[in-house]
């Protein structure tokens, strides 16, 4: 219950941010960067959802780790034995 309450304060909490921040950008005729916003917002739930519920996460570094290096490594190899 205690878990359920933090979830939706959280989440009324960043709507009401995202509503304020988008408010002001659009009054300003910033689409683009409002949009931008929105999805930083929608990021940034994502991952508190994810540590709260021990989902995975996506993240840069995970990005870097699991596509990133191999790739690097894999390049080296063709380097060092041509």
């Amino acid at each position: 219950m205690k878990h359920i309450l933090l979830v939706g304060l959280a989440a009324a909490g960043l709507a009401l941010f995202a509503y304020v921040g988008c408010r002001a950008m659009l009054a300003h005729g910033r689409r683009s960067e409002s949009a931008g916003f929105l999805a930083l917002i929608a990021w940034s739930a994502f991952m508190g959802l994810a540590k709260l519920n021990e989902w995975p996460s996506l993240t840069l570094i995970s990005i870097q780790q699991s596509v990133l290096n191999p790739a690097g490594d894999w390049l080296l190899h063709l380097i060092h034995y041509r």
